[in-house]
């Protein structure tokens, strides 16, 4: 029996969040042990390059949200050949562009990671090859998303989480270094590929090759949105090494990146929305899954802000004056970034590429304001970081209005 469209998509979000936060708690389990146990000069330096990697990663990003979309169109239309071909043709493209693209990125890791201040240049290398298993993962996400399989999706984020975890804490106890715990990273990204390719082995068997043409005009101008988004998101992460110092930058690190679950709850919502928005145009398919992600991300804010203390002694042991008030205002700045992650995803979903080129002047001020603003000063990056996403949501729900009064495409 075919369930009606809400029930269909509480159902489908509801397996999303039960992935999604045994996914989360074991991220977060592995940023416990590190904060824990590792150096914090480590650790700290160990988000920054995990900012560098989700700024590298934007290819990636992009691959699911295009492969997504076709793959949707295609299970939506029962043409389930067209949606194996997709599947065997992207994997074919990303290997032959992965693959140089790894060693140039490998190649030039000394003079990155002078520019970026990293540890050394083996973490730069590490973030790279990362970075290449991570192409593979948003194909096979993308099209069991598509075809709302969302089961075997979940599996997949679970599975690397697992590995990740189970790796992390004998690293963070003995090693301890920001370069051993990106390794460990990169095992896990390569354990969640064969989770996550189990149930498209047969799909994509013998699968003649699909034109990517079309495919390619839908993919670069989402890549390039994408590229624009994380900059939005993550530049405050990867300039933390240029802007803080000492003790602070150590406080920021690990209020950053708790403060950033709020981020977390509505990522199963925007999942289980995408293939449906792609195919319908029903106002409601934005509106129900927006306000349930308001909703979940302003209810963590308040809790962080609320019992701080509790948080942080839970996550990281640690508790002090400075982490609360990083971890408070941090917590507010980062509600706009999930609300800017539900639009940007539902206008591509129904077929506006180029919707995020408006927010090109956001992220270029926003940078720009980090690259020249006072060194030493974490409130000012956090107030930077929250006034660049409400200009960001601003400016999509613009574009939404504007896509609802044109008819909906």
């Amino acid at each position: 029996m075919k369930l009606p469209l809400d029930l269909a998509l509480a159902r489908d979000a509801a397996v999303m969040v039960v992935g999604n936060a045994t996914a989360g708690l074991l991220f977060l389990a592995v940023h416990m042990v590190g904060g824990r146990w590792m150096p914090a000069g480590e650790y700290a330096a160990f988000v920054a390059l995990l900012g560098l990697l989700w700024i590298v990663l934007v290819p990636s990003s992009a691959l699911q949200v295009a492969v997504a979309r076709y793959a949707a169109e295609y299970c939506h239309a029962s043409e389930t050949e067209l949606w194996g071909r997709l599947f065997r043709s992207v994997m074919r493209l990303v290997t032959a562009v992965g693959l140089p693209a790894a060693a140039a990125w490998l190649a030039a890791a000394g003079p990155l990671a002078r520019a970026l201040h990293a540890p050394s240049p083996g973490t730069v290398r590490w973030v790279g090859v990362i970075a290449w298993l991570s192409i593979y993962a948003p194909v096979i996400s993308g099209a069991l998303q598509g075809a709302r399989r969302f089961g075997w999706m979940a599996a997949a984020a679970i599975v690397p989480g697992v590995v990740r975890l189970a790796l992390a804490i004998p690293i963070a106890c003995s090693v301890g270094t920001a370069s051993a715990m990106l390794g460990a990273y990169a095992a896990s990204v390569a354990a969640g590929l064969a989770a996550g390719g189990w149930p498209l082995r047969r799909a994509a068997a013998g699968a003649a090759p699909l034109d990517l043409a079309p495919f390619t005009r839908y993919f670069l101008p989402v890549a390039g949105g994408q590229l624009l988004l994380y900059a939005l998101m993550n530049a405050d992460l990867i300039l933390a090494p240029r802007l803080l110092e000492g003790a602070v930058f150590h406080c920021y690190g690990k209020a950053s990146m708790l403060a950033r679950t709020v981020l977390f709850l509505p990522m199963p919502l925007v999942l289980a929305m995408f293939p449906r928005a792609v195919v319908s145009t029903r106002r409601r398919t934005l509106l129900q899954p927006a306000a349930m992600a308001l909703v979940l991300s302003v209810g963590l804010a308040a809790g962080l802000t609320l019992a701080p203390r509790l948080a942080l002694r839970w996550m990281y042991g640690v508790e002090g004056a400075v982490y609360e008030r990083l971890l408070r205002l941090y917590a507010w700045a980062v509600v706009p970034v999930a609300m800017v992650n539900v639009l940007s995803q539902y206008l591509w979903a129904r077929h506006d590429v180029v919707a995020l080129a408006g927010l090109a002047p956001v992220a270029a001020a926003y940078v720009g304001l980090l690259w020249t603003g006072p060194r030493g000063d974490p409130l000012s990056v956090i107030t930077s970081l929250a006034a660049a996403n409400v200009a960001a949501c601003a400016t999509l729900a613009w574009r939404v209005r504007r896509l609802w009064r044109g008819g909906g495409r």
